[in-house]
């Protein structure tokens, strides 16, 4: 398999960045009287077995497992990615919503003219240029974490103490524990606000695209969702690569795939894929917006109770101006700790 040499040259690299890490980050042992200037170093108080993680590890098995059960993995689960395991239950790598927009792209550029079915492992990576995946200690602290997640794949698996996996941490974990944590976060008057995180001009897309030509788009700029705007230039919804894993999930004929993005309207796209989703809050909602001026506890209090990865900042007459997003919060995390987030 073409997964083994780039994984064990990834496990060379991530062992020797998470030494030079732990140099980096060594700081004042956590005691009853310590006291973090900042919420950086709040996190080398903590571990990654603090976190809320899953118990049970949602996983697809290479090569039993191909590339539509993974899509409905991806889409009953609400995954925005999932390891792959050997039959001997080892990490091979991670496949991710964007590798699987990535493909659907490419498959078009070629001349394609039916989606099949295939082996995952030639997959994992695409949208990152062959970055497989990451993979974090039970015991690394969440500062190391931070400046994982705040690189692609933006996510991480966990190793138990057997070196296998156990359990998958996002950027979404970490602000769910951010807010647990909330009375310390209080008490470190960390005064930034969304305009601090957030990313100016955001990528945008007509209302009048059609859904390939939004995945496209996507793809082209190389971000996980566009947003999408009418005539006026005022946002009406978001449409991301979770949208495309759903909609595949949901076409009883995949060979059909690339006629039907081509032939929808992305608003409509986006409607029909969230709609068997009611029981889920945010699926319905035309768009998650905050004001520039949005503390960073309500950001990630708001984050936390829409299970969204991003919100967008509108002027006053509905125009969006700027993309405050999970991954924004992590890399500002990990620049404050004088390491740099990567691309």
């Amino acid at each position: 398999s073409q997964a083994g040499p780039l994984i064990s040259s990834m496990k060379f690299q991530q062992s020797q960045d998470r030494q030079a890490m732990q140099q980096d980050l060594k700081t004042e042992p956590a005691s009853a009287t310590y006291r973090p200037q900042n919420l950086s170093s709040m996190l080398t108080r903590y571990q990654v077995k603090d976190l809320p993680l899953a118990t049970k590890l949602v996983a697809i098995e290479h090569p039993k497992d191909s590339l539509f059960r993974a899509i409905q993995l991806l889409a009953e689960h609400h995954l925005l990615s999932v390891p792959v395991l050997n039959v001997e239950g080892k990490l091979l790598g991670t496949l991710d919503t964007l590798d699987i927009v990535t493909y659907v792209v490419d498959c078009m550029a070629k001349g394609q003219k039916g989606f099949c079915d295939q082996a995952v492992d030639g997959l994992m990576g695409r949208s990152a240029g062959g970055a497989l995946t990451e993979s974090v200690r039970l015991d690394d602290d969440l500062s190391l974490l931070v400046h994982v997640l705040s690189k692609p794949p933006r996510r991480a698996v966990v190793l138990g103490d057997d070196r296998k996996p156990c359990s998958m941490v996002t950027q979404s974990t970490v602000l769910e524990f951010l807010h647990s944590r909330r009375h310390e976060i209080e008490e470190l008057h960390d005064a930034r606000v969304a305009r601090d995180f957030c990313t100016p001009c955001p990528a945008t897309v007509r209302d009048t695209a059609t859904a390939m030509e939004a995945f496209q788009s996507l793809s082209q700029k190389g971000v996980s969702s566009l947003i999408i705007v009418n005539a006026s230039s005022c946002a009406v919804t978001v449409v991301s690569a979770t949208d495309l894993v759903m909609g595949l999930a949901h076409m009883q004929d995949k060979s059909k795939a690339f006629s039907d993005l081509c032939g929808c309207n992305v608003v409509q796209f986006v409607g029909e894929s969230r709609q068997p989703d009611r029981v889920v809050s945010h699926t319905r909602a035309a768009i998650i917006a905050v004001s520039a001026d949005t503390p960073l506890l309500d950001l990630i209090g708001k984050f936390t109770k829409t299970r969204v990865h991003r919100m967008v900042i509108l002027s006053s007459e509905g125009h969006p101006i700027g993309v405050v997003s999970l991954s924004d919060i992590c890399k500002s995390l990990a620049a404050s700790q004088g390491v740099s987030g990567g691309a």
